[in-house]
């Protein structure tokens, strides 16, 4: 088992001066969630990557008075324009592999943690988590190496905004950058990337945009299929889309697309999670998509391939996670649906690893998601051949259908960077 002195803790981003000795538990103060997270990691190392134009008080402005082991003040590379139209707050893409890349080559020990200023640990969860299917794996090397993955080093994420692109996002490789955990050397050839191009940035100013993506696989339709005596969604597609929970229904957005509520909304030619990993991926020699909704079935057989057998995608309790800031994710239907849970990796693992016993009470959570997401997706496109874009869209859940209620509006829920 991993030892705790053999993991970093890096958190890196923005840190909140003012905020500092606060204990506010809120994410803005960054010793409380060192404190937080040194108890569930005692003997861990502790990296803060942020920007030397942070203005830290006297009491604070050196990694001794913060009681930590390295402070990484590194040159502001400053904001891009918002990834989508409308917004003005900057897309940090930039700020964020900066931070990111500096502080990962202050760390000394085999393993990090890479994690937000505004974010802790509250368990050590990830380390049984990540030892758990790296044995699994080697020991399937040993006893069948032909078929197994060899130098299997996955990185452990957070399911939320780890998104699923067949349901409502067209986003392939849209990997959680929230919290990594993983060997030091594999976090930092994930994070080898470039800053990104003001061109790319403003990419869809000057291009138009995919829209209408009716990609579906025939993987998915089978799984319809299955489900179509007892679908769990109900949809009708149109030009408005609402989540509807039992009586109370919020209007969310208006769009002429009616397959990807927000495939004409981006600015940026990737998302900040696509165009971290879709670099990683690339090198590796998986096919990636050339923009955020680019999909077709080379890039989801790749996709599907690379989180099997590089990513670890956990639950909340796998990974000990808190970011307090998106706290409503945990609680949200739309997200339910419009994320990669640990079942559902868990299916994409076992099809890629010859796993004799695997666990049927995961498949079977993963087969029950398929046939939700499934069912959504063809209902969607059925009605738009039948309605030509003319009738409401409702997505409603049963008390059985296995999600948490959400109320709020999808749009204003998703983070804009």
């Amino acid at each position: 088992m991993i030892k705790t002195s053999e993991v970093t803790l890096v958190f890196q981003g923005y840190v909140h001066a003012d905020s500092l000795g606060s204990g506010a538990t809120d994410g803005l103060d960054l010793l409380y969630n060192i404190k937080k997270s040194r108890e569930s990691y005692p003997d861990a190392a502790i990296v803060v990557s942020t920007w030397d134009s942070i203005e830290f008080p006297e009491a604070y402005n050196t990694a001794k008075k913060l009681g930590i082991d390295a402070l990484v003040l590194s040159p502001d590379p400053g904001g891009l324009p918002n990834i989508k139209f409308g917004f003005d707050s900057p897309n940090n893409v930039n700020r964020q592999i900066m931070s990111t890349k500096s502080g990962l080559d202050a760390v000394t020990t085999p393993y990090a943690i890479k994690l937000r200023t505004d974010s802790f640990l509250t368990s050590a969860n990830l380390i049984p988590t990540l030892t758990e299917y790296t044995q699994r794996v080697e020991q399937l090397y040993q006893t069948n190496p032909a078929t197994a993955l060899r130098d299997y080093s996955p990185i452990v994420v957070p399911s939320y905004f780890s998104i699923d692109p067949m349901v409502y996002e067209h986003m392939a490789y849209h990997i959680s950058d929230w919290m990594q955990f993983a060997k030091t050397e594999v976090l930092q050839q994930y994070w080898s990337v470039e800053l990104m191009r003001y061109e790319d940035a403003t990419y869809f100013e000057n291009h138009s945009h995919l829209l209408n993506n009716d990609y579906r696989s025939s993987t998915s339709i089978q799984a319809s299929n299955q489900a179509s005596n007892n679908p769990r969604l109900s949809i009708a597609l149109s030009s408005r889309y609402t989540l509807q929970d039992n009586q109370n229904t919020t209007a969310v957005a208006n769009t002429s697309d009616a397959n990807g509520f927000t495939d004409n909304t981006f600015r940026t030619r990737l998302a900040v999670e696509q165009y971290i990993a879709t670099n990683h991926a690339k090198k590796l020699g998986f096919a990636v998509p050339e923009s955020y909704n680019h999909l077709t079935d080379d890039i989801i057989a790749d996709f599907k391939r690379y989180v099997a057998r590089h990513i670890i995608i956990a639950s909340n309790e796998q990974t000990g996670f808190e970011l307090p800031k998106y706290n409503w994710v945990n609680d949200d239907a739309f997200m339910a649906l419009n994320c990669l849970q640990h079942a559902d990796w868990y299916q994409l693992f076992v099809s890629e690893q010859p796993i004799s016993t695997p666990d049927t009470q995961l498949l079977q959570q993963a087969q029950s998601r398929m046939q939700q997401k499934a069912s959504l997706a063809l209902t969607q496109k059925d009605d738009d051949n039948a309605d030509n874009g003319n009738s409401a869209v409702n997505i409603s859940s049963s008390a059985n259908a296995g999600l948490n209620n959400g109320n709020d509006s999808i749009v204003s829920r998703y983070p804009v960077r």
